[in-house]
């Protein structure tokens, strides 16, 4: 399996803000002062809209601890401390985290654990596509089985692609073997440092949200740049 964790610490290393949205405005050479509150705005953008969805779906929602998976720089996890008592941000890129810690509210907890407690909002925007889902589904069952009753996630994965937003040649694959259908890897040699791309089955999702007692659930269909997938917003018992 590609480990994406070291990926992930490269990428943060050189390029923090882009590797979160990848926009040429982010990248260090082009940041302006504009550009970072563009940043910074569009994750009150994306907190809000997903909590008044919430709201208008479940009820009213006043969360005591949340927790932000795939953090970054705390693009969204300053946003959720307005609205939480206490709110984890949880990344596994030294460098973000760094940044993250930087004028970080006082009730936000930066690290790269998971913390041992129960939580009332599970928050994961823009991270599981990066991550490979024979792995990722193991850490959606792990968060959600830390959900109180009654506690909400608002979690995205991506499900599909067009096939222009496919790129084989930086998968590292060098040999495959065509049955007529689908081809099969033989010989690959992953690059390191890339931000891979990967697609989840929803079914195997659903599954896993419903053992967890996450029975009603909303899903707002999503595109980026031919990357298909769903915002999965609902509430525990």
């Amino acid at each position: 399996m590609r480990d994406t964790d070291s990926d992930w610490a490269e990428i943060a290393n050189s390029e923090p803000y882009f590797g979160v949205i990848t926009d040429h405005a982010y990248l260090r050479g082009n940041l302006t002062d504009e550009a970072l509150e563009r940043f910074w705005a569009s994750g009150r953008q994306d907190v809000q809209w997903q909590v008044d969805l919430l709201k208008a779906h479940y009820g009213d929602f006043k969360p005591s601890v949340a927790l932000d998976f795939g953090c970054g720089v705390g693009r969204l996890t300053r946003v959720m401390a307005t609205m939480a008592e206490s709110v984890y941000g949880i990344d596994v890129a030294p460098a973000m985290l760094e940044i993250a810690r930087q004028q970080a509210p006082a009730n936000v907890t930066y690290t790269d654990q998971l913390p041992v407690v129960e939580l009332d909002w599970i928050n994961s925007l823009i991270v599981f596509q990066h991550i490979p889902p024979s792995r990722g589904a193991r850490i959606i069952s792990e968060l959600v089985g830390k959900l109180r009753s009654g506690g909400a996630i608002t979690l995205h994965i991506t499900t599909g692609r067009d096939v222009g937003a496919c790129r084989p040649q930086d998968d590292g694959t060098e040999v495959v073997r065509w049955n007529g259908e689908d081809y099969r890897p033989l010989i690959s040699t992953p690059p390191s440092g890339g931000m891979t791309m990967y697609d989840y089955d929803l079914g195997q999702v659903m599954i896993i949200l419903n053992r967890a007692g996450i029975h009603r659930l909303t899903a707002q269909y999503t595109n980026h740049s031919g990357h298909h997938g769903v915002i999965l917003i609902g509430r525990k018992g």
